[in-house]
């Protein structure tokens, strides 16, 4: 629901296209409302309430509350929402407003001993400090606090994280890193993408190329 509204707001950013946009601005904002009804107590979207996000199986699947990747989605949401209603001659104010909420309540994934942000908040108050490329979708998106945000990205290009042919979802010095796991090791083309993204944002353009270059390495290796 989230990623409806910013793939509308980049196809009008893109083409132009008032007379569509105009079309499915109703079902955007029932999206955006929908989202805003899933919210916890501080303004994150919660997997309790939207569903699942991130991670499907394995040790974690029922212990999040919310995590990064699902806060990177209604972020972008968030800022595509305004961008769509000013152009279409609405107002942007609930969506302003939902946006500062969640910058603030982002701040509770800061891990100041690892030195970047984390993957989750738990049930029952925990949270899971772990690196995860999960976090480039955030990190792209423009969420975190400017210094923070950057040193995660940069952690981002670890060779924990960081193999020659894309990101992993989890570190592998990550209590949760198994290889040949789909959720908690393995290489995601997707999710490199967004960490490419978050490292072109922040400056590590020398880095972002080089891991560019090792998706566009992948062309014709297996299926499109």
């Amino acid at each position: 629901s989230a990623d409806f509204v910013a793939a509308l707001d980049l196809y009008l950013r893109l083409s132009g296209d008032l007379e569509l946009a105009r079309e499915l601005w109703p079902a955007a904002e029932r999206a955006l409302e929908w989202c805003a009804r899933s919210l916890d107590s501080e303004g994150r979207l919660a997997n309790s309430l939207a569903g699942i996000a991130a991670v499907e199986a394995g040790p974690l699947s029922d212990k999040i509350e919310s995590e990064v990747f699902l806060q990177g989605a209604w972020g972008a949401a968030l800022g595509a929402g305004q961008r769509l209603a000013s152009a279409l001659g609405h107002d942007p104010a609930r969506w302003r407003a939902l946006e500062e909420r969640l910058r603030a309540a982002f701040e509770v994934f800061w891990s100041e001993e690892k030195g970047h942000y984390g993957f989750a908040t738990l049930r029952g108050g925990g949270r899971c400090d772990d690196l995860t490329a999960y976090l480039g979708y955030a990190m792209s998106r423009g969420l975190g606090e400017r210094a923070r945000a950057w040193a995660s990205v940069q952690a981002l290009n670890r060779p924990s994280v960081m193999s020659d042919w894309g990101a992993r979802m989890f570190a592998r010095d990550s209590s949760l890193y198994e290889g040949t796991h789909y959720n908690h090791g393995a290489v995601f083309p997707y999710l490199t993408n967004f960490t490419t993204l978050a490292l072109f944002a922040h400056g590590h353009a020398a880095a972002a190329w080089q891991v560019l270059d090792s998706q566009l390495a992948l062309t014709h290796l297996n299926g499109l």
